[in-house]
């Protein structure tokens, strides 16, 4: 199928070509009206996939439309979740502070009401809201979500993980700024 093509040359770094045949997927799935979950997570890899291009608009574009879609056809689901985690992360680096933390804070309140089957996924999503917080200026507000993340992260992922290491860097930066 496109999108499995698609995601296998976006892992091998092709991303022109897999940003065709994601495309493909999408246009072949608008035709037959699919509105499920493969539509939904479609679009979250075309984003990935033109993010990783630059083509910041087009990625943003491609992340609101699969939240849309999984809110109007799915529901409540952790993988809302995790595409409210990925616009936030891109609404971040594209230097929209409020709503990159507005959309954390969503996609840590969907993912309360529907747990990922990746434990590791909450902790990430903390962490990003903690960074957040370091972002805007407001260690004690980041603490204690890094706090809550990394507790998160040890009890699910091996102690030598790279998701661990980011999050224990942030709270060095924390800790830094406020004198510890």
């Amino acid at each position: 199928s496109h999108v499995t093509l698609g995601n296998t040359l976006s892992e091998l770094g092709a991303l022109d070509e897999a940003e065709r045949h994601l495309a493909k997927a999408i246009e072949i799935l608008d035709a037959q009206q699919v509105r499920d979950f493969q539509m939904s997570t479609s679009l979250n890899t075309q984003a990935s996939v033109l993010e990783r291009q630059g083509k910041y608009d087009e990625a943003e574009k491609a992340l609101r439309r699969a939240i849309a879609n999984e809110r109007e056809n799915v529901g409540q689901t952790s993988d809302l979740a995790m595409y409210l985690g990925n616009l936030g992360v891109l609404r971040r680096d594209r230097g929209d502070l409020a709503d990159a933390r507005a959309l954390q804070e969503e996609a840590l309140r969907v993912e309360e009401a529907a747990p990922a089957t990746d434990p590791s996924w909450r902790g990430l999503l903390l962490n990003n809201l903690g960074h957040l917080f370091l972002l805007m200026g407001d260690p004690s507000g980041a603490r204690p979500v890094l706090e809550q993340a990394l507790e998160v992260e040890r009890r699910v992922l091996p102690a030598d993980h790279p998701q661990i290491a980011t999050t224990l860097q942030n709270i060095g930066h924390v800790k830094l700024l406020q004198g510890d």
